[in-house]
């Protein structure tokens, strides 16, 4: 709603292969900077690590989540711009709403939410495995919810989350799974009406308005479907 811009931000899959590779997360600050393309790629030859570094991939999952977002009636294409996370500011998401798909893994910027959040995901060392951690776990709820990357067939975990944008002038909307699977069922939720008009009904106040929410998630992976 308003007058305000709103960006689609998918994920960087290339970062996260540098990630992946390298052994070494980046926090949002050293991926503003660049310095993803100082990481190590042991084992890799140049022509294909300056690919790596320089190309702009993105999961199929999210180009399906971007397209899913384009076929909503409240989609307005003056007023909605799609940006690759490499070339997004900071003074955007001061003064326009931002729909950001994936984990700060995969996409760093997902990370300006953490002050506010309840849920957070956390990448083991060396980036092997990663982890929801609830900061304030309710009655029935568990501490952390963990996924097993290496079993074909295994739980998964994601994030919805409906946050204020930097300047508190915007809205964020956050799509976030701890695997390609978990981000799947994320935009899966926000796409079945079933799915997300209970917690639409929840968060709307007296006057229409949205409280601010956050969904966990638990699905299934297979072979990361």
């Amino acid at each position: 709603d308003g007058q305000g811009n709103t960006y689609i931000v998918p994920a960087d899959a290339g970062f996260n292969l540098l990630e992946d590779l390298s052994r070494r997360p980046l926090k949002l600050a050293d991926y503003i900077k660049g310095d993803y393309m100082e990481l190590p790629l042991a084992g890799v030859d140049a022509h294909s690590a300056d690919d790596l570094r320089s190309q702009h991939f993105t999961s199929f999952v999210d180009f399906q989540t971007m397209a899913g977002l384009a076929h909503l009636p409240e989609y307005d294409p003056e007023r909605t711009f799609l940006r690759f996370p490499r070339d997004l500011r900071l003074d955007d998401l001061k003064n326009a709403s931002a729909i950001l798909i994936g984990s700060v893994g995969s996409n760093p910027w997902a990370s300006i939410s953490e002050s506010s959040a309840n849920f957070r995901i956390v990448y083991g060392q060396g980036m092997q495995g990663a982890t929801i951690v609830n900061l304030k776990p309710q009655q029935g709820e568990a501490a952390s919810y963990v996924s097993h990357w290496n079993d074909p067939a295994h739980d998964t975990y994601a994030l919805i989350a409906f946050m204020p944008n930097l300047g508190g002038n915007g809205r964020l909307l956050l799509l976030q799974g701890l695997d390609v699977a978990g981000t799947q069922s994320a935009a899966e939720t926000l796409f079945h009406p079933s799915a997300i008009a209970p917690i639409l009904r929840q968060a709307t106040r007296p006057d229409g308005s949205l409280r601010f929410f956050e969904i966990l998630l638990h699905s299934t992976s297979i072979d990361s479907n």
